[in-house]
């Protein structure tokens, strides 16, 4: 090996050096050369010949190369710093094909095709691991280190191989498979730790939720089989019960229960609407929720109890009602009461009513075409959601200051909508009301947009407190004012609004354009 010694200005070399020579042909030895002269791992001292075979070797130091090179196979290390290579690994599985079997052909290739799939060192080389490798074994042991689909330890050929490539995608520690003699039953092997993280050692089942080792599937099996526990007397309820129980899809989700009179207690009456009575409660033993492990109780909570009059004989349309209350799930209620009068949206009505082609609500708050006789739907809830803002935003009733009579039915039907001064609340909360209301239902946003443009608001964070600044600014004699201005005939109670809307056309899907139908027939009358 030549180098330069400086202090004598000129090239020496060292002598009896070990070097590697790497056997190249010559159409590959200038691409070769190239390559690893320009690659600082390697030590590349120059090029030779071997004069029987008149072969030409690439002449490298030892040690640089052998830390880059396979020492088997001479190909370039996979993973150089764990000196690891993928080729010499899969030839090494390979050839040991016939020192394990399965005794099944099926599995045998799937555990060779699982093992010819490893791309890093870190890799665990899936296996066939004998039965008679595992000691202490017990039944709930087992059946943690396996997931089946068919109970415990059971496993059928032509899902293995989906369940495995499963657990590889979803990066599952899993070792490799064997079968246990006596049953013929196949296991697959995982990581204990890691399994019982992620699967429900109940049902086998990946955890619905696996933050909270949370089992939607255990959870209805266990509401389905204590059902009988908690029984009304009453089919169309039971039925109810059962059927809102089975909606569960979160850990977070309520529990929705028959639940005994006698749990309430400091009953007292903080409102009441035209059909419906409102109560504050405490309940002794509170509301289920899971924690982590189980369910357990929120005991002595303050509720809200709506009485609804005349409710001995259960309607359709009163079972509907505890349905719709049941999708809103995070309800706060005030001390004051006010924000438990907001919530009747017009869909209140007597409970034993069987008559659909009966309006009940507050007129503000019930959508122009159900006025119109067709039935709620949810863009008439939305149309109610958006007077909530109205009402929210102003601490106003919409349309309080004329009277709830046919002529604001009229108006309402006409498009006519509550007026709000610009700066008392921030534009994109106007913006949003105002899709809400829209006269055309085709227009108003469902659910999900609306909440998706509620959570932007904190975008508009300035706009929140120029409302604000107003507000504050503009508040004097608020309450006094609003009572004042009140109509004497704005009515805020549910009530039969048919004597109001009869006279109405029926809303029809090609009679979106309500102002021109409803002036005509008022010219006509």
């Amino acid at each position: 090996m030549v180098h330069y010694i400086w202090d004598d200005g000129k090239c020496t070399r060292d002598s009896n050096n070990t070097v590697v020579l790497k056997k190249c042909l010559y159409d590959e030895i200038l691409n070769e050369i190239y390559y690893y002269y320009h690659i600082d791992e390697f030590i590349l001292y120059g090029i030779s010949q071997n004069p029987n075979k008149k072969g030409y070797v690439i002449v490298f130091n030892k040690s640089r190369y052998f830390e880059n090179f396979c020492r088997d196979c001479g190909e370039k290390y996979t993973n150089a710093e764990y000196r690891w290579c993928k080729p010499c690994q899969i030839r090494y599985m390979k050839q040991n094909f016939i020192n394990w079997t399965s005794k099944n052909e099926q599995i045998d290739k799937l555990i060779q095709k699982m093992q010819l799939n490893i791309e890093d060192y870190k890799d665990i080389i899936f296996e066939w691991i004998p039965y008679n490798q595992f000691t202490g074994i017990k039944d709930e042991d087992i059946f943690s280190l396996a997931k089946r689909k068919d109970g415990p330890l059971q496993c059928l050929y032509d899902e293995i191989s989906n369940e495995i490539d499963y657990y590889f995608i979803n990066k599952f520690t899993l070792y490799g498979i064997s079968q246990n003699p006596d049953k013929k039953n196949y296991v697959m092997i995982f990581n204990q730790n890691q399994y019982l993280e992620n699967f429900c050692k109940n049902c086998g089942e990946e955890y619905t939720n696996r933050e909270y080792n949370w089992c939607k599937l255990c959870q209805k099996n266990f509401l389905k089989e204590n059902f009988i526990n908690r029984i009304t007397g009453n089919e169309e309820i039971d039925n109810l019960i059962l059927e809102m129980q089975f909606k569960i899809n979160d850990h977070r989700d309520i529990i929705f229960e028959w639940i005994p009179y006698n749990q309430f207690y400091d009953i007292k009456k903080i409102g009441q609407g035209g059909f419906a009575t409102v109560y504050s409660a405490k309940w002794k033993n509170g509301s289920l929720y899971w924690s982590k492990k189980e369910y357990i109780r929120d005991s002595n909570v303050t509720i809200a109890l709506k009485c609804l009059s005349d409710s001995q004989n259960i309607t359709k349309r009163f079972l509907n009602e505890v349905k719709a209350y049941s999708i809103n799930k995070f309800i706060n209620f005030d001390d004051s009461g006010e924000i438990l009068k907001i919530y009747d949206m017009g869909s209140c009505g007597e409970a034993s009513n069987i008559d659909e082609t009966k309006i009940y609500g507050v007129i503000p708050y019930v959508a122009p075409k159900v006025l119109r006789k067709r039935p709620y739907t949810q863009a008439a809830d939305i149309y109610s959601f958006g007077m909530i803002m109205y009402f929210l935003a102003t601490g106003k009733q919409p349309f309080s200051d004329c009277a709830h009579d046919e002529l604001l039915v009229l108006d309402i039907c006409r498009g006519i909508r509550p007026k709000i001064n610009e700066p008392e609340a921030p534009k994109c909360y106007i913006d949003l009301m105002k899709k809400c209301w829209d006269s055309n239902p085709i227009n108003r946003l469902n659910v999900t947009e609306v909440e998706e443009l509620i959570k932007q608001f904190y975008v508009n964070n300035d706009q929140f407190n120029e409302a604000e600044e107003y507000r504050l600014n503009n508040n004097d004699g608020i309450n006094e004012n609003n009572q004042s201005n009140t109509h004497p005939q704005a009515i805020y109670t549910s009530r039969l609004l048919n004597s109001f809307t009869d006279d109405l056309p029926i809303y029809t899907d090609g009679s979106e354009c309500l102002d021109c139908i409803v002036t005509n027939k008022s010219k006509d009358d």
